[in-house]
């Protein structure tokens, strides 16, 4: 630190020849006593390690971060996103799909392969049982009084409007007039009101924790609403029922708005789990 003192008196001193030498000289003791009464060196030394931000967010209580969970495992994962990954609409307005900037990437991954795959331990934490409903229904169905006809399994609900054609792994044929019976879990970061968006071609109902958030049934286009609930931090039971209309095209898509922000992005991978 006296290097820096030398280098402060110098260019002072020399600035102060019009003043007197005692004067100087009191000027100059001035100057040192503050620079050593400062020892704090803001200069970064390459040498010496950084101390590096951590993000903030923690684990579900009782658990410690780890490797995601791979589905169907039985474990629990520890997500530490917080309403990141997927597409995020910053600023968008959920009720207005006509404000979503095109998602790409995700159509170009929907079209390359089957939207729905047969569930085993690679396949995605949504659980879908896939129902053959009766042509010209304009309304979702008590599933509980019809059979499946296959279950199939899904990583996330971004299925953007598109052409449907390729069926299910167990019956290719059905393209139209079916209905899914979705369950599974989310994680939520932290607690607080949730606003979840609902996109569908044909009709959706969502209900998480057994109350139903968001209602979009009956036959129609793309249409999409939103609802607001209070959710605790950790993990919840969401049940989604969807139905398919008339050929051939389908939508389903389903968004969240996590407390404290709003961007309106898809349930990212990491939070969505298989029900128990």
């Amino acid at each position: 630190m006296k290097t820096y003192a030398i280098r402060l008196w110098i260019p002072l001193a020399l600035g102060s020849l019009a003043l007197g030498c005692s004067d100087a000289m009191q000027f100059k003791e001035q100057v040192t006593a503050a620079v050593d009464s400062n020892p704090t060196d803001t200069t970064l030394d390459p040498n010496k390690p950084q101390s590096t931000k951590t993000s903030g967010k923690t684990a579900p209580d009782s658990e410690t971060s780890s490797s995601p969970k791979t589905a169907g495992t039985g474990t629990s994962e520890i997500p530490n996103t917080q309403g990141t990954g997927g597409t995020v609409y910053d600023g968008q307005d959920p009720q207005d799909p006509a404000t979503y900037p095109a998602d790409n990437a995700s159509q170009s991954a929907q079209s390359a392969k089957q939207l729905f795959a047969s569930c085993d331990s690679s396949t995605g934490g949504i659980v879908a049982d896939v129902y053959e409903l009766p042509a010209q229904t304009k309304a979702l169905p008590d599933f509980n009084t019809l059979t499946a006809l296959d279950q199939v399994c899904v990583e996330q609900l971004n299925i953007s409007d598109r052409d449907f054609t390729e069926g299910f792994p167990g019956v290719p044929d059905l393209v139209e007039w079916f209905g899914l019976d979705m369950r599974f879990r989310i994680y939520a970061p932290q607690q607080g009101a949730y606003t979840f968006t609902l996109r569908s071609d044909d009709g959706s109902i969502l209900t998480i924790d057994g109350k139903t958030v968001v209602n979009n049934d009956g036959t129609h286009s793309v249409t999409t609403k939103a609802g607001v609930i209070a959710l605790s931090k950790g993990y919840h039971d969401v049940h989604l029922r969807y139905f398919q209309g008339p050929r051939y095209r389908i939508a389903l898509e389903l968004l969240w708005t996590v407390p404290g922000t709003s961007s309106v992005s898809y349930i990212p991978k990491a939070n969505i789990s298989r029900p128990q």
